[in-house]
């Protein structure tokens, strides 16, 4: 039996894949569903219907905590609430809901990074002009 995940041949008595421990005893209803797919659905939808995961997905969890810590605290905490979201949606193999969340956790990482960046630059500069002003 080919396991879906690994792609491997292992025996076809049993119920996990020999290579990568995958469960293989729903293989057979997933294979009658896979027959029945309409040929105008995308790729992405169909491995996601087969059960493979399309492409290494990035949920920017890091990203996000980086961002509420040393930037925008706001912006960062809606960030880190949309990554482990798409995190969530991964774990359960909704991987086009997965990327959509990523795709926003993302923006409001580059949000909360601009504005962060802004706000510290304000501040900082105002720093040297004060002191600047005191000086002279």
């Amino acid at each position: 039996m080919k396991c879906p995940y690994c792609g491997r041949v292992g025996k076809p008595e049993r119920t996990i894949c020999e290579y990568c421990g995958a469960p293989l005893d729903y293989i057979e209803e997933v294979e009658e569903q896979v027959e029945d797919i309409p040929d105008n659905i995308p790729e992405y939808t169909q491995d996601r219907l087969i059960g493979k995961v399309p492409c290494n997905i990035d949920v920017y969890l890091v990203f996000a905590i980086f961002i509420t810590v040393f930037c925008c605290m706001p912006f960062g905490i809606v960030a880190i609430i949309f990554a482990a979201r798409a995190k969530m949606f991964l774990n359960r193999g909704d991987y086009v809901k997965a990327m959509e969340e990523a795709k926003t956790a993302k923006a409001f990482c580059w949000i909360g990074f601009i504005i962060g960046t802004v706000i510290i630059g304000i501040y900082v500069f105002t720093g040297f002009y004060k002191t600047l002003i005191e000086g002279m």
